[in-house]
């Protein structure tokens, strides 16, 4: 039996797998080898590390955790989980069965963008979803967002800081008289006609409406944020009301013995912060099974 068992290979449960590691206690890393940000060529934000790129990243974490003898990393995906405190059984998408007395989630997301064509494609390269993973690179120059979210404005807002030549396609409910005078007032160009498709061009990206054409740098859209697999509803973990995983101070779900970390517990999607909880996420569970006899 495994004393913890890490689901996801990503920033998150690579971090946790880390920690644990140190601690010597016997765990089992499952990776079904799909990162969310697979898409993407470089990171940014993360000190030592600016600029890498996600397949590097992740190849210098593997190479941290094979140094530690109790982590057993497996490239292979949960499929099913039963079982309770202390004894969880996990079945995987390639017949494996284990067991282990505590679980750390950190599965991710999976991003469902508006049904625009040329969107997915261009995803990781010209569209993002992140200003602060990618909007120094295309510091000053046209930007544009395409978005029916609630944080659409909160989010063109931030934009201004990377360029002032910012185009708002807002694909949502019908805005306020207040909303639109305050992006009036910001300078922020507003559209609301249907974007049509997105292609590549002249070292940008053209947007296509009914009525026009527009050439812009880069990109931002937001996403729907959804979970990879049903282990969240198999196992009862409560979720806030915009879908994520609810978690305590330490990373601890409703469910006792099952932590979660990185970008499934938060909207704060980063890889520092995906890390982190992880670290945290680890150290929590550590803890239980020295303390946490029940």
């Amino acid at each position: 039996m495994f004393e913890v068992a890490i689901i996801g290979g990503g920033v998150a449960g690579l971090s946790a797998a880390l920690q644990l590691g140190r601690t010597r206690r016997k765990t089992l890393v499952l990776d079904g080898g799909s990162p969310r940000n697979r898409h993407v060529s470089h990171s940014h934000g993360w000190l030592t590390r600016d600029g890498a790129s996600p397949a590097e990243l992740g190849a210098l974490a593997r190479q941290d955790i094979a140094a530690y003898p109790a982590v057993h990393y497996q490239q292979d995906s949960l499929a099913q989980v039963t079982g309770h405190n202390n004894a969880w059984e996990l079945l995987t998408h390639k017949g494996a069965h284990y067991q282990a007395k505590r679980l750390v989630l950190a599965l991710g997301i999976r991003d469902e963008l508006l049904p625009i064509p040329g969107l997915q494609e261009r995803l990781g390269q010209e569209v993002q979803f992140c200003p602060y993973c990618h909007a120094y690179e295309w510091q000053d120059q046209p930007l544009g967002s395409v978005s029916k979210s609630p944080h659409a404005l909160m989010k063109a807002a931030l934009l201004q800081d990377w360029t002032q030549d910012l185009t708002l396609w807002y694909q949502g409910d019908q805005l306020t008289p207040q909303e639109r005078e305050a992006l009036s007032q910001s300078g922020i160009k507003l559209r609301e006609e249907s974007v049509q498709s997105v292609t590549p061009g002249e070292a940008g990206l053209w947007i296509q409406t009914e009525t026009e054409r527009v050439w812009v740098k880069g990109l931002f859209t937001d996403p729907v944020a959804i979970h990879q697999s049903e282990l969240v509803a198999q196992l009862g973990c409560a979720l806030s009301p915009d879908g994520f995983v609810v978690v305590d101070p330490f990373q601890a779900t409703s469910v006792p013995g099952v932590f979660a970390a990185g970008d499934m517990t938060t909207p704060m999607h980063a890889l520092s912060v995906a890390s982190a909880s992880g670290t945290l996420a680890a150290s929590a569970a550590h803890r239980s099974l020295v303390f946490d006899k029940t």
